[in-house]
C-alpha cells in the first residue's frame, strides 16, 4: 500500500511539473490538452476513455479478432488441464538452491519492485527533462490501474484456490476447487474456511502488472529492440516465479500476463490515437510573407504552411 502511495506521489509530480511547463506556453489550444497524461485534466480524461475502450472492445471484435479470442480459451483450457501436472514439476524444483534464492526476488518486480522501478523510471524522466519517458512512466501506471481492476474482478468472479493454500490440508484439490464470488466473500468472515486470500488465484495479479508495465515501455520504445527484449523476459520470469512460488497456476498466470498485454496495449494505442487526432485538429498554419529585389523588380511571395 505504501508502494502504490509513493508511485503515485510521483506521478502527480510528475503530472503537475509537466503541465506548468505546458501552460507557460503560449497559443496552445486548450482542447489540445484534453487527452494529455501530462495534465492532470488529460490524465483523468485519458483514463477514463481507456475504460471506455476496453469494456466495449468484446462487443467490437471482429473475425480476425474472434479467431484470436477462440484460440485464446483453447490454450487456457489445455493449461487448465495440464496444472496439476506444471504444478507439481514446480514442486519439484523446490530442490535447487537457485530457484528456492532467485525466485521470491524475481516475484517482488510484479509488485513492489515493479513499482518502484516505474517511479525511479518517472523521476529520471523529470530529472534529464525526458519527455518520453515521463509519458511511458504514466501511461504505464494508467495500464497498472486499468489491468488491475479487471485482474480483482477475475479473482472475485472465479475465486479459485492457489496452490500453496491447500497444500497439505482438506482443501487440496488437483488443478485447485474454483469456488465462485459467494465462497470468496464469504471466506473473509468465516474462519473455518480458508483465508480470502487463498481464493483468488485466477488470473494472476503480478503477472498482469509485470505484462502492462512491459508492454507500455516495450511500445514506447519499439525502435530500441533491446527495451522490448528486456521488458518481456523479465516479465515472462515474474510469470514463472509466480509458479515457481506455489502462488498460482499455470493457467492463472497465462490468463494474468494475457490482460495485462491487452490493457499496455490499448492504453498506448489510445494515447497514439488521441494525440494524432487533438494535434491534428488544431494544429497551427504558418503565413509568411517575403518581398525580394532582382534584376530592378520587386518580387512579392506569400507562403501558407498547413
Amino acid at each position: 500500500m505504501k508502494t502504490l502511495l509513493l508511485l503515485c506521489i510521483i506521478i502527480i509530480f510528475a503530472i503537475t511539473h509537466s503541465s506548468g511547463q505546458r501552460a507557460n506556453k503560449k497559443n496552445k489550444a486548450d482542447s489540445v490538452l484534453k487527452f494529455s497524461p501530462l495534465t492532470p485534466r488529460g490524465y483523468l480524461n485519458l483514463t477514463a476513455n481507456d475504460f471506455k475502450e476496453q469494456s466495449i472492445a468484446p462487443f467490437k471484435m471482429k473475425k480476425k479478432q474472434f479467431m484470436h479470442f477462440g484460440i485464446f480459451c483453447a490454450a487456457t483450457a489445455v493449461l487448465v488441464i495440464s496444472d496439476p501436472n506444471v504444478d507439481a514439476y514446480a514442486r519439484k524444483l523446490d530442490n535447487y538452491k537457485l530457484v528456492r534464492k532467485v525466485s521470491p526476488f524475481i516475484t517482488n518486480f510484479g509488485s513492489n519492485y515493479g513499482i518502484y522501478t516505474v517511479g525511479a523510471l518517472e523521476l529520471t524522466g523529470l530529472i534529464f527533462k525526458d519527455k518520453k519517458l515521463v509519458t511511458s512512466g504514466i501511461l504505464a501506471s494508467q495500464a497498472m490501474i486499468t489491468s488491475g481492476i479487471y485482474t480483482w474482478i477475475g479473482k472475485i468472479g472465479f475465486s479459485r484456490s492457489r496452490p500453496s493454500v491447500s497444500y497439505g490440508t482438506r482443501y487440496y484439490c488437483k488443478g485447485g476447487p474454483w469456488h465462485g464470488a459467494p465462497d470468496y466473500f464469504d471466506s473473509w468472515s468465516d474462519t473455518k474456511k480458508v483465508p480470502g486470500a487463498g481464493y483468488d488465484a485466477m488470473p494472476s495479479g503480478h503477472t498482469s502488472m509485470a505484462f502492462s508495465i512491459a508492454t507500455v515501455y516495450a511500445m514506447m520504445y519499439k525502435d530500441h529492440l533491446a527495451v522490448p527484449v528486456f521488458s518481456y523476459t523479465m516479465a515472462s520470469l515474474i510469470g514463472l516465479s509466480r509458479m515457481t512460488e506455489h502462488a498460482h497456476w499455470g493457467s492463472d498466470v497465462f490468463v494474468g500476463a494475457a490482460l495485462g498485454y491487452l490493457c499496455g496495449r490499448q492504453v498506448v494505442n489510445n494515447y497514439e490515437k488521441l494525440s494524432k487526432i487533438y494535434t491534428k485538429r488544431h494544429k497551427h498554419k504558418d503565413i509568411s510573407v517575403s518581398l525580394n529585389y532582382s534584376e530592378n523588380k520587386y518580387l512579392a511571395g506569400f507562403n501558407y504552411k498547413f
